[in-house]
């Protein structure tokens, strides 16, 4: 399944950069991430998210991978998850693309192509579809929310 979202943040190109590539900050908007945490090497990650698909929920620890980096402008990743009670695997490829506006807002453009394989891949694309539709929704909410708020918080 492939998606593609685009939505605008009123930050600058430079601050969401900083923003995407903080585990913590990013974590925070993941809906459903559990934990986040940086391995050993650099650009890699490994993440729990519980989701929720339909009737059934599902907890996947994914190993993710920044595989392209183009500072400030471009990052694209890769990722592999296990769901052991459900025997599920999901990989996904990530790409997300920054342009900067005149007012001194960001266009955010993300793009993803996402396998889920097993029982939770049985479920049908568009149960599938919905919830990454959803989680993607909540991710652009949250990284708008958080990055405008800083923008308007007083400085001390």
């Amino acid at each position: 399944m492939v998606f593609e979202e685009e939505f605008r943040v009123q930050a600058p190109v430079e601050r969401v950069w900083e923003f995407l590539l903080d585990v913590g900050q990013v974590a925070g908007c993941v809906p459903g991430c559990v934990s986040a945490r940086r391995l050993d090497a650099p650009g890699r990650f490994r993440v729990e998210i519980a989701v929720r698909v339909g009737f059934i929920a599902a907890t996947f620890t994914v190993r993710v991978e920044l595989t392209e980096q183009r500072p400030p402008t471009y990052l694209a990743s890769v990722a592999y998850g296990e769901e052991r009670g459900l025997g599920s695997t999901l990989t996904q490829r990530n790409e997300l693309s920054l342009i900067g506006e005149p007012d001194g807002g960001t266009r955010v453009r993300f793009r993803t192509d996402v396998n889920v394989l097993g029982r939770l891949g049985k479920l049908g694309q568009g149960l599938m579809r919905e919830t990454a539709r959803r989680m993607v929704a909540e991710f652009a909410t949250c990284l708008r929310t958080r990055l405008e708020a800083e923008a308007v918080e007083p400085t001390a």
